[in-house]
Order: structure tokens, then C-alpha cells, then sequence
């Protein structure tokens, strides 16, 4: 104890021998009476000299709820953010196609090719739902189109079917008309057969053992009917007894026709 006072004692005496207690007290005394902060205190950041004066509002402003709409930004639950994207990961799914697009079809278009001249199919044509049951050549115009659908026999090479013929007519007096048919079945390019100007001779009946019997006037198209043409700058086709001398060589038997419609064009003589 005695050497504790000692020590003590030592260094107070130091103190005030060297006048370091003096100062000390002087220093505590201006610190207790100055009314500005001391110099070291202004170099500190403003938000740090801020801090306690924003306490020191918030303990003396009234304690109410906080409104919904003033919540600070710096509370509010961060906005997720997309994740980077990887170049090896993009890479792969470019490559990868996607499941929902629909490959691309290899098959070409089973639909018979159109014909240009006629408007219609080579094959697969289907009837039309309604259909005059005769057409006569004298109540039309120039330039007026008739379509036959003329029924054909089986072969070892086609089946049985219709073909459509085209005919435009020229003059309804003398029942000319230009011929427009498909040559069978094939390509578009090679599927019609040469323009040609004919004359309707009329409907004629044909018997089981390939009799020709002609029935109405000329220039009449009859439905159920077998047609009577003849080519007006051909060579002769087939037989006809019931012909007229200039017509014995060229006339043709062709149908039975099975439907026909009239349509109005523009006809090109050749």
C-alpha cells in the first residue's frame, strides 16, 4: 500500500513540475465553455455530423405509423434481376431448334395440275350440282364459252372417268366453236391438246355395237347424249353414215355428255 502511494505520488509530482497538469485543467475548462465545435470536428463528413441531428429529429418528432405509399425505396424488396446470360449456353440453344415449330415439309402439292386454257383440273373434277339438259348453239353469242364434261371408257393405261372440254363459240349460226381439251394425264405443260376449230354437228346415240344414231337439229349439245363433231382443218377421223357428203370423212363421235355449263370469255380465233 504504502508503495502504491509512492508511485502516486510520482506522478502528480511530475505532472506539476513539468506543468502538464496545468495545461490539462486549462484545456478541460475551454472544452466546458466554448459554444462552437472545435476545429477537428469541421474536417468530419457532413453525413456523419448529420446523423445525430436526423436521431435527434426522429426522437423528438411524435411516434405515428408509416402511410403504405411512404415507404422508403431502401426498404422495398429488391427487383430480381435476370441472370447473365452464358455464350456457351446461348450457342447451344440456337442450335437446338425449337420443339414447337413445325419442320418444314419435303412432300410436294398432290393437286392435279391446273389446266391454263379450260380453268380446270386434268383429273379429279368433280360434276357440277346442277346442269342444263340442252344447249343450243343459236341462242348464244359470240365469244361465250360452253364446258362439257364428257364421260370416257377405261383402258389398260386410265381408269374411267370424265374429261373437260372447252368450247368457245365462234358462230352460233353455223355452230363453229373452238375446241379446247386436255390430252391426259401428265404435266401441266404437256396435258392440253392443240387448239382446234370444229363444227357441232349435234347429239347422236350410240348402240352396243358402235351404231351411230344422230338425234335433234344441229348446233344442239343434249345431255345423257353422245356429241357429233367434225373438224372443220383436220383429216378425217371416224365414219358417219348419217353425214352429209363433205363431213363423211371428219366426223367424231364423242361422250356421252354428262354435265355442261355456260360461261362468257373473251374467245381468240386463230
Amino acid at each position: 500500500m504504502l508503495a502504491k502511494c509512492c508511485v502516486l505520488a510520482l506522478i502528480a509530482g511530475g505532472f506539476a513540475f513539468t506543468g502538464d497538469a496545468g495545461r490539462f485543467f486549462a484545456r478541460g475548462r475551454r472544452v466546458l465553455e466554448s459554444t462552437t465545435l472545435p476545429s477537428h470536428a469541421a474536417d468530419l463528413p457532413a453525413d456523419s455530423a448529420a446523423e445525430p441531428t436526423a436521431a435527434a429529429a426522429v426522437a423528438a418528432s411524435p411516434l405515428t405509423a408509416p402511410s403504405p405509399d411512404s415507404t422508403p425505396a431502401s426498404d422495398a424488396p429488391p427487383e430480381p434481376r435476370a441472370p447473365a446470360a452464358d455464350p456457351a449456353g446461348s450457342e447451344s440453344a440456337a442450335l437446338v431448334p425449337s420443339a414447337e415449330a413445325p419442320a418444314p415439309s419435303t412432300q410436294r402439292a398432290l393437286a392435279p395440275p391446273a389446266d391454263a386454257p379450260i380453268g380446270t383440273p386434268t383429273a379429279g373434277m368433280a360434276l357440277p350440282t346442277s346442269s342444263p339438259e340442252s344447249i343450243d348453239l343459236a341462242t348464244l353469242s359470240p365469244g361465250d364459252r360452253i364446258v362439257i364434261w364428257v364421260g370416257r371408257r377405261g383402258s389398260r393405261k386410265e381408269t374411267p372417268g370424265s374429261m373437260t372440254i372447252a368450247l368457245d363459240v365462234i358462230d352460233p349460226k353455223s355452230a363453229e366453236v373452238l375446241e379446247q381439251r386436255h390430252a391426259g394425264r401428265g404435266e401441266q405443260e404437256a396435258s392440253h391438246a392443240p387448239l382446234r376449230r370444229i363444227k357441232i354437228l349435234g347429239s347422236a346415240t350410240e348402240s352396243f355395237l358402235g351404231g351411230v344414231t344422230p338425234i335433234g337439229p344441229s348446233g344442239r349439245i343434249s345431255r345423257r347424249q353422245s356429241l357429233r363433231i367434225v373438224p372443220i382443218d383436220r383429216a378425217p377421223a371416224r365414219q358417219d353414215t348419217n353425214a352429209s357428203q363433205t363431213e363423211q370423212a371428219a366426223v367424231e363421235t364423242i361422250g356421252p355428255v354428262q354435265a355442261m355449263a355456260v360461261t362468257r370469255v373473251t374467245t381468240v380465233v386463230p
